[in-house]
């Protein structure tokens, strides 16, 4: 057919609709119009027919050359159907409306009135599983129910779309669990829960159409997981209510023993050692710090009076040095090797640090994976040589994990050393001095990592609250700071922070 702008048109059973601008040359080049659609069936035309328009009419579409449009007739406005399958026949009435004769029956479509139809296949669960067990197959469940003790469901969800459903992508998740939704293809259309807590939860998924465009449509069910009845309120707080009254009874009878018999010292003493340890590890922790370090601090001030009344030059070995030590990627391991491997190398943290400082020394879990060592009675100058004694530690051997494996770690290290400012002892407090070691181990681990900066000395007056950050100390004068980088990293130098 030659339409009213000259091109040839030609339909074809395989392909669908053609267009050739060029016809009258010996070998014309046709353009395949249906293919850049993605047309839904493909058209078995034999006639074409071009309305007042100018819109070409075959088979079950019709194309609009103005919009470079491709709509469908089945269940279109506009469109009356007599009968179903094929056409092979179409003619123009005298009133502008279009017949269609077919296998089946005639097709009746008014062009003024035409609204191409539009395709949307339902989505739907097409299995549902509960703790292994099959519970629901096709349609949409409004609510799914686990008993108590289930704690396990899978959902198989699609879109009854057999013309390419290869095309079709899905998202789905779990409001409750999953924070963003999780993408997938055709082919793997199935989300699996497992170890879900007692609770009230929410089952989405949505699908992108053939055309790349998300549905506004969603398949959502509520999803409630029943607690046991050892999960329930009343159970919880018989236990407790019976835990507490044997609790009581127990420790009444320990105390009245331990006071009978001169025990309750030993018990308090005991007692205040666990608190001031880390069950884990078997190091210090935070309050041992806090409960001795103002003991420390007055042995370290007055070592530095008697040496200014005395005129003397600095005392030796009455320096107080802050290690802070922080294993570098620590949180690979617990994602490799799980939290059992991450806990075999906390444990083992304790002997490499003891290789490295004397018994006096305080060893502290600062907390996670950061470790604190508290040097007391040193000096300022060996404070390098021991860092650098801590990180070859950690590095130069691995560490041996529950099941016999061995696992390389690196570690980073910040420090400083108290007084920071020997001429004016008390011109910063342990605290402060603490707080700078921490910026000094943000440094080593920002410049590569298996390494250590630290802060020995500063002179002059100046806010320890201008340290806050490495970056700013270029901009105080007398920081003596010592650097070392085992990794690819530049090294760090009072001129750039």
């Amino acid at each position: 057919m030659f339409d009213r702008a000259g091109h040839l048109r030609a339909d074809t059973a395989v392909t669908g609709l053609h267009r050739s601008r060029n016809w009258q040359v010996l070998q014309p080049q046709f353009e395949r119009i249906s293919e850049r659609h993605g047309e839904v069936s493909r058209p078995f035309g034999v006639n074409l027919l071009e309305d007042g328009r100018g819109r070409i009419w075959t088979h079950m579409h019709v194309y609009d050359p103005a919009r470079d449009a491709l709509g469908e007739l089945n269940a279109a406005d506009g469109v009356v159907n007599f009968g179903t399958g094929w056409f092979g026949s179409y003619t123009a009435l005298h009133d502008g409306r279009l017949l269609f004769g077919g296998s089946k029956g005639l097709m009746l479509v008014t062009p003024t009135a035409f609204q191409a139809s539009t395709y949307l296949p339902p989505l739907v669960v097409s299995e549902l599983r509960v703790g292994g067990a099959r519970q629901w197959a096709g349609g949409l469940p409004k609510t799914v129910q686990l008993a108590p003790g289930q704690r396990d469901i899978s959902v198989e969800f699609a879109v009854l779309d057999y013309s390419d459903p290869g095309r079709i992508r899905y998202r789905y998740r779990m409001d409750g669990v999953d924070e963003q939704w999780i993408s997938t293809g055709a082919e793997l259309r199935t989300a699996s829960y497992s170890n879900l807590a007692p609770g009230d939860y929410r089952f989405r998924a949505t699908a992108m159409d053939r055309s790349g465009v998300w549905r506004s449509d969603e398949l959502a069910i509520p999803v409630t997981v029943l607690p046991a009845w050892w999960q329930q309120a009343w159970f919880r707080a018989a236990a407790l209510l019976l835990l507490s009254g044997l609790a009581a009874l127990l420790l009444r009878a320990r105390t009245r023993q331990l006071v009978s018999d001169g025990k309750a010292r030993a018990r308090a003493a005991a007692l205040e050692e666990t608190s001031l340890t880390d069950p884990w590890t078997g190091l210090r922790n935070r309050r041992f710090l806090t409960k001795r370090v103002e003991g420390d601090v007055a042995l370290a001030l007055r070592q530095y009076d008697n040496q200014r009344q005395r005129g003397t030059g600095p005392p030796i070995a009455a320096d107080l040095v802050f290690f802070l030590i922080d294993i570098d990627h620590f949180k690979r391991v617990n994602d490799q090797h799980r939290h059992a491997g991450g806990d075999a190398v906390l444990r083992q943290m304790r002997s490499r640090l003891a290789q490295v400082f004397r018994e006096s020394d305080y060893l502290m879990r600062w907390g996670g994976e950061e470790f604190l060592v508290l040097a007391r009675s040193t000096a300022r100058a060996h404070a390098a040589g021991l860092a650098e004694r801590v990180r070859a530690a950690v590095a130069d051997a691995p560490f041996v994990l529950d099941d016999g494996s061995r696992l390389h770690c690196t570690c980073s290290l910040g420090y400083a050393a108290f007084p920071l400012v020997p001429e004016q002892p008390r011109a910063h407090d342990w605290a402060a001095v603490l707080d700078l070691a921490d910026s000094a181990l943000f440094a080593a681990k920002h410049h590569g990592r298996n390494g250590w900066v630290g802060v020995s000395r500063a002179t002059g007056d100046f806010d320890l609250r201008d340290l806050r950050s490495p970056a700013s100390w270029r901009a105080i004068a007398g920081l003596e700071i010592e650097q070392f980088t085992a990794g690819p990293r530049p090294a760090l130098s009072p001129a750039d922070g």
